[in-house]
């Protein structure tokens, strides 16, 4: 899909993915100590997620989906407009929920969860931009 909004938001997915990956080989005890560490992590994960859902926005707007009430129902309408797989939009969802963690409940965020995404989600945010470059 060409797009200019759309190209420029996948280029803030891929910074954020490139500074995320920076932190992987972090072990999980040096990653808890380091505030600094993550702070930067955090933020990342915020802008990556946060990007993929003005992406969907804008898919749905220009496709002229019926519009989300949520950036969760976002993933549910691309879904079901066969934009996304199934698999891929839960997620999503899910990543999307995380990241409302991030920035409402930023008190009580949980290291190793973070840690945990940090590990194993950076590879659905890649996934999202490969769907979203084929459109």
């Amino acid at each position: 899909m060409k797009n200019d909004k759309i190209a420029e938001l996948l280029r803030v997915i891929k910074e954020s993915l490139d500074m995320l990956r920076e932190y992987q080989d972090v072990k999980l005890t040096d990653y808890r100590r380091d505030r600094r560490t993550q702070d930067i992590v955090e933020r990342e994960f915020e802008r990556a997620i946060l990007a993929c859902a003005d992406i969907g926005a804008r898919i749905i707007s220009l496709r002229r989906f019926p519009p989300a009430s949520s950036y969760v129902e976002i993933f549910d309408i691309l879904s079901q407009k066969d934009v996304l797989p199934s698999q891929l939009a839960e997620v999503m969802k899910d990543l999307v929920r995380f990241r409302n963690v991030l920035v409402h409940e930023y008190f009580r965020i949980d290291p190793e969860l973070v840690y945990k995404k940090l590990q194993d989600e950076l590879e659905t945010l890649v996934e999202f931009g490969r769907c979203v470059e084929k459109l």
